[in-house]
This record gives structure tokens, C-alpha cells and sequence, in this order.
């Protein structure tokens, strides 16, 4: 019921007007669903295929409407939320539904755009007081980094352009953490096949600079593209 409240998917609901009067129902709300989601136990849950469903779709939706809200709290408690929300979609990125694997995908690309025009706004603005990513959020986003490039790396042709969405500002906002993962690769095949591997790894950085242009993010999917034709045939 949350979730569809929040996508719109029934009658429009201008749920925005109760915080314009000082209401905090709809908040309190989207911390119980939190709650809940957060408490649940995955290993358990993972056997109740629609409830799976039913979760990442909560989720994406909280991230594409309420994600101000969801961490816009306390420092202590911000980064435990975030930290839960990282290991949950770490989770559905491993999924086999593809609607799963988008909601996924969708709601890293928020985190991480969120996370993008905050540093930016620092640069502006130094008493804004954006969200930091730990150490911990920093290992979680490289294991997520890892399971995006895989992906995209497989035959996933419906929704390749979705998953090179997070994945580009991921390696723009981490190019550290990036290069690990590239160099980790390379290093575990075989020598005959390493020189042309790095060749198709630089490749993928052709014509992309560092803003999030939306013709940037383009070619960056065409190059991500390239790199899997190539890393097939190898």
C-alpha cells in the first residue's frame, strides 16, 4: 500500500501538502516502512517470492521520491540507514528477476546522483552539510560497483543502459575504487588475453569526461557496450 502511495500508482495523492503544514504523518509513515524492510530477515524472506517483489519495489520507490527524508536525519542514524539500504541492494543485484535487478539499479542510480549534486553543492556552498560516504558505505558501493560491471558484462540487453546508469556515477564518484576492480580483472585472466582486456577497459573512458552531461552518460553505455562485445570473444 506504501509503495503504491508513493509511485502514484493508484488516485494522485498530493501527499507533499501535510508537510506544508507541519503534519509529519506521512515521514512517520515512511520510517515504519523503513522499519520494517530493514528488520526483516532477507535469508527468511528470500523463500516468499512476492514479498521479495513487493520489497524492492518499497524500496525504489522510497529512493526516487523520499530518499530527502529517508536520510535526512541525525549523522549516526543517516549512515546506519544508508548502510542497510547499500546491503539490501547489493542483495538484488544478485537477484535472477529483472525487475528486481532495475529497482535496483533505479534506486543506486538516486543514492548516487543524490550523493553527486550534494558534493557539488559543497563546492558553492561550504556550511551545506551533506551525507558522507564511510568506509563502510565506501566497501559496500565497490562490492555494488562489482556486481553492476558483471552484469553488465552478461547478456543483459533489455536492461543495459539501466544498469550503466549507477555504474557511471559510481566509477565517477569512486574512480579509485574503479580501477581496483578493472586492474583485479585483468589480473585474473590469462596472460594472452590481459593486454587486450586493458586496451577494452580504456576504451570504455573514450569520449566520457567527468560531468553527468546526459549525452556523457550515453556514451558511456555505448563504451560499456563495446567492452562486453570485446570481453566475449576473448
Amino acid at each position: 500500500i506504501f509503495s503504491r502511495l508513493l509511485s502514484g500508482a493508484s488516485d494522485f495523492a498530493n501527499i507533499g501538502v501535510f508537510a506544508m503544514f507541519g503534519d509529519k504523518i506521512v515521514s512517520d509513515l515512511l520510517m515504519s516502512a523503513c522499519n520494517v524492510i530493514f528488520s526483516m530477515d532477507m535469508d527468511e524472506a528470500q523463500g516468499y517470492t512476492k514479498v521479495i517483489d513487493v520489497l524492492y519495489i518499497a524500496l525504489e520507490n522510497i529512493c526516487m521520491h523520499n530518499l530527502a527524508d529517508l536520510l535526512g536525519q541525525d549523522p549516526a542514524t543517516t549512515s546506519a540507514v544508508l548502510e542497510r539500504l547499500l546491503m539490501l541492494l547489493k542483495r538484488g543485484l544478485r537477484s535472477k528477476v529483472v525487475r528486481i535487478l532495475c529497482c535496483c539499479a533505479q534506486s543506486l542510480d538516486k543514492i548516487c546522483m543524490n550523493h553527486y549534486h550534494a558534493t557539488q553543492k559543497l563546492r558553492t556552498r561550504p556550511d551545506s552539510n551533506p551525507t558522507t560516504f564511510s568506509d563502510t558505505h565506501i566497501d559496500l558501493l565497490g562490492d555494488i560497483m562489482f556486481e553492476l560491471l558483471d552484469l553488465v558484462l552478461m547478456d543483459h540487453d533489455m536492461i543495459h543502459w539501466t544498469l550503466c546508469r549507477p555504474l557511471f556515477v559510481l566509477v565517477q564518484l569512486l574512480p579509485d575504487v574503479f580501477l581496483a576492480i578493472q586492474q583485479a580483472i585483468i589480473g585474473s585472466q590469462p596472460m594472452n588475453v590481459r593486454v587486450q582486456l586493458e586496451e577494452a577497459f580504456k576504451a570504455l573512458y573514450v569520449g566520457v569526461d567527468e560531468t553527468m552531461r546526459p549525452e556523457n552518460r550515453e556514451k558511456f553505455t555505448t563504451n560499456a557496450l563495446e567492452l562486453r562485445n570485446v570481453s566475449k570473444t576473448l
